[in-house]
This record gives C-alpha cells, structure tokens and sequence, in this order.
C-alpha cells in the first residue's frame, strides 16, 4: 500500500479504504512496531548465536529480509521445510531423524501438546530455561446485545422447575 501510495498519490487508497476505515492509526503502528522488533531480534539472534557473524552482515540482513516477505510467504503459518532454510543460508539446520533417540522424543512432545490443547482451553503455552510455565487460554464473556428500534423485545425464558416444600 505505501508503494502504491508514493507512485499513484491518494487515489490509489480508494479501494483500501473500506479495510482501512475499520483499524485506527495507533494499531497500525503498534503493528509495524511489532515486525521491525521482529526483524531486530532476528538479525540478533542469528548473529549471536547460529552464525556467529556481525548483526549487519549482509548474509544475515538477506535471511531476515527472505524470512519476514510477506509477498514470498503469504501468511505466518505457512512452514517453511528444512532445504529451502539450508538453501536461504541456515546450513545449521539439522534433520533430527539424523540423531539416534530424538525423533521419539519430538514426537512425544507434539503429542503431548497437542493433547493439551485439545483438551484444555488454552492457546498458546510459555515455559522458561528453568522450568516456569504459563499459557493463554480462551475467555467467554457473554455481553448483553442491544436491540434494534422497533424489533421485538426477547421474552424471559423460564428456568429449571424449582421443588415445592
């Protein structure tokens, strides 16, 4: 949108605009500020700690560019296989079908979460390097909807039997 908007000046925003109209300017940025953090920690990450480079190296600055496309990838959720990480220049990626023991062990941690989440109303788990854990889990609030001029008002439903003494 902001190429668009540079190159055919406002009228170019037409077609957003309904989109656009529902967020307001504050979300927007929270949202931007969210994807530069993302693109930061990840040329940290990868400099410190897989390959061993400057944060500014070219190399690192391609990885994170290639990663964080959304014009490549569509979507966050779209996964992303073992040869095209190696092929982007993450050559530490490792198959662990490889290494004796740990595939059984993967597979029975995703199956553990897995029955978690099916079975427990939470979304998203957190744990830390020493054992403290802490997830999300999914809230119903039941808010009262308001009614329409002019439409019917809902009648009181009636209860369980209450037992006469």
């Amino acid at each position: 949108v902001e190429e668009r908007l540079k190159t055919e000046g406002p009228r170019s925003l037409t077609a957003y605009m309904p989109l656009i109209m529902k967020y307001d300017l504050h979300l927007l940025e929270i949202c931007k500020s969210a994807q530069e953090l993302s693109k930061e920690l990840a040329c940290d990450w990868l400099s410190e700690y897989m390959l061993k480079r400057d944060r500014n190296d070219l190399h690192i600055q391609e990885i994170v560019k290639f990663f964080s496309d959304y014009d490549v990838h569509k979507s966050h959720g779209r996964s992303i296989d073992r040869e095209k990480a190696r092929e982007k220049g993450l050559e530490r990626v490792v198959d662990l079908e490889k290494i004796e023991g740990l595939s059984d062990l993967v597979r029975s941690l995703y199956n553990q979460y897995d029955f978690f989440f099916d079975k427990t109303p939470f979304f998203k788990m957190f744990e830390n390097a020493y054992g403290i854990n802490w997830g999300r889990q999914t809230v119903s609030v039941h808010l009262p909807l308001p009614h329409p001029l002019g439409a019917p008002q809902p009648t009181q439903q009636p209860g369980p039997p209450v037992p006469s003494e």
